[in-house]
């Protein structure tokens, strides 16, 4: 399938670039937090992980935007044999990230961009790309990241993406934006252009307050 990736969504160099410096002053005081804060919203980390279809040996696996390195360590315990790698920006997550796993020779921390990734750069294509609670902060470059991570997947490799999806509530919704999360539903249709889709499913958290949902695509 093609990806939907059209003019409008494309930022210029300069909005990437603010982008990117936004989110780097964002995590530097969250990394503080994230690990004894987000467990109470980021729901179905570990259930993405379990809904991932079995991978072969030699398989290789990347997290986009994986922070503290909250499921690195999920991604290597459920796959025990292959490798795992890890990819951010924000040079305070990451420094959390690499004191966690600087032990297990599996799980490897890279502080690069997805989408520009240095020459010398060692993972190449990979066999499943796992978004989890970062594509709804990447705004407005998100379709490039879908599309990158289509182009990077080798044949018949997966996608899986817990996030958020939506709210009934615009006092929260507006919340959200203000700390750089969109709740628009507005991923669904492209995902679901670009990839097989194996399972699309949403859950309500907080009697309704808002829905999260878990996607599981497929590389044709």
């Amino acid at each position: 399938m093609k990806p939907l990736l059209s003019e409008e969504y494309l930022p210029s160099d300069q909005g990437k670039e603010r982008q990117r410096k936004k989110m780097a002053t964002y995590y530097r005081f969250q990394s503080k937090i994230y690990d004894m804060t987000r467990w109470s919203f980021l729901f179905g980390r570990e259930k993405v992980i379990e809904k991932i279809p079995s991978l072969k040996f030699g398989d290789k696996l990347l997290e986009v935007g994986c922070g503290t390195g909250h499921n690195l360590g999920n991604l290597s315990e459920r796959f025990p044999e292959n490798e795992v790698i890890g990819l951010d920006i924000s040079p305070s997550m990451l420094k959390k990230a690499k004191k966690k796993y600087q032990d297990n020779k599996k799980i490897k921390v890279l502080g690069e961009n997805f989408l520009t990734p240095k020459p010398s750069s060692t993972f190449g294509k990979v066999d499943l790309v796992l978004f989890s609670y970062s594509l709804s902060m990447i705004n407005p470059q998100w379709p490039e990241f879908i599309a990158k991570a289509n182009q990077m997947l080798n044949k018949e490799g997966y996608i899986a993406i817990v996030d958020f999806e939506n709210t009934k509530s615009s006092w929260f919704k507006k919340h959200m934006l203000n700390n750089h999360v969109r709740m628009d539903t507005h991923l669904k249709e492209n995902l679901q252009q670009t990839f097989e889709t194996v399972s699309y499913e949403s859950y309500s958290v907080y009697n309704g307050l808002w829905n999260y949902y878990i996607f599981i695509g497929k590389k044709e």
